[in-house]
């Protein structure tokens, strides 16, 4: 265990699958080090572009906490991969004992919308005008987090059809179809 030691855990709130448009880049550091983290720089870069750094001060974490920090965005396209890059560096202003665990990297490929939350399909006030139209993103883009989709009144004799699993889907973000 080393005495000043800022990790860089994960991108939250980035997955391998992102919806088009500009998106939030966040990070969660955590302090593995002996000494309360108080300050820490963190440097990212955006397909090979280095993005302003991130100067944090009055931070207080203690040993083993984390906090989550935004540092920037980046714009998904369509089809295209994007390669996002972070790492942290000066925590409390001098260099980090342990450098292997300052740099987390993730590529993530723009999509139409990566669905997570509950949308409403057919009917007036909807997201999705039909059925197809919300399966179309749910087949391309897959789900980042719970999805329900509730479906105006009426018959969906697609829904017999649905077989196997969506992108990113597990125990959590699960897919519910209710009227």
């Amino acid at each position: 265990i080393f005495d000043t030691d800022a990790a860089l855990a994960e991108f939250v709130g980035i997955g391998p699958r992102s919806t088009a448009g500009s998106n939030p880049i966040y990070v969660k550091i955590i302090n593995v080090g002996r000494n309360t983290l108080t300050s820490v720089s963190i440097q990212a870069s955006v397909d090979g572009v280095l993005q302003t750094a991130i100067n944090l001060s009055g931070l207080s974490l203690p040993q083993y906490k984390d906090t989550v920090i935004n540092i920037g965005t980046f714009v998904a396209t369509i089809g295209t991969t994007t390669n996002i890059m972070a790492w942290t560096y000066s925590p409390n202003g001098i260099t980090d004992q342990n450098l292997s665990n300052d740099t987390v990297a993730i590529s993530t490929i723009g999509c139409v919308l990566v669905l997570n939350g509950t949308y409403d399909v057919g009917g007036g006030n909807n997201d999705f005008s039909t059925l197809n139209d919300a399966m179309t993103a749910l087949t391309n883009c897959g789900v980042s987090g719970p999805v329900v989709l509730r479906l105006a009144s009426g018959t969906y004799n697609s829904l017999s059809s649905i077989n196997g699993t969506f992108f990113n889907t597990n125990a959590t973000n699960t897919v519910t179809f209710t009227s």
